[in-house]
């Protein structure tokens, strides 16, 4: 899976131009990443839009409900974040949902007093059933990617300002933040 992640990634950005180059956006890689976004957008937006708004209509007052899509290439997914509180702790989960391909990902920021916990999630089962069954909506024929593959180096490829050795599949698939 993960070899086959790497070389999907390969068809979208080149290998051994950096980044910055000034061709680095006239590359054909770049071309199909700008088309298939745009694509998918343009397609599937207003879908996005409409099972966030079924989410917040049903479980209103559980938790808040906000679109962070972002239609630049360095975020090629679609992403929201589901906000909810517990008598000691509250929780911000960030899902996104590769344009690229069929997988999601969860980070959750629990503030628990006073302090911050960040982890990528493994697993939706523990959640609060309104969680759970949100979260079955948002991935929408996506499965949930194995958290150590985001952090696999795609080899020879830089975007923007991330470096060679540093482009991960989690930009390559989802979104340039560090995790």
């Amino acid at each position: 899976m993960e070899n086959d992640l790497i070389n999907l990634a390969y068809t979208f950005y080149p290998k051994g131009v950096y980044g910055l180059d000034e061709d680095y956006n006239k590359t054909k890689e770049i071309f199909k990443l700008r088309n298939h976004c745009k694509s998918v957008i343009e397609s599937k937006y207003e879908i996005w839009i409409e099972i966030l708004r079924k989410i917040e209509s049903r479980f209103k007052g559980s938790m808040n409900v906000f679109d962070t899509t972002n239609f630049f290439i360095s975020k090629p997914s679609f992403s929201c974040e589901l906000i909810y509180s517990t008598d000691d702790k509250k929780v911000i989960l960030e899902i996104f949902r590769s344009f690229l391909i069929p997988y999601f990902y969860i980070s959750e920021n629990t503030y628990y007093e006073n302090s911050l916990i960040n982890h990528t999630i493994n697993s939706f089962t523990n959640f609060p059933t309104f969680i759970s069954e949100s979260v079955k909506l948002i991935a929408h024929e996506s499965t949930l990617i194995p958290s150590e593959l985001l952090c696999k180096v795609v080899p020879n490829v830089s975007f923007d300002t991330i470096g060679f050795g540093d482009f991960v599949l989690q930009h390559a698939f989802f979104n340039k933040e560090k995790l």
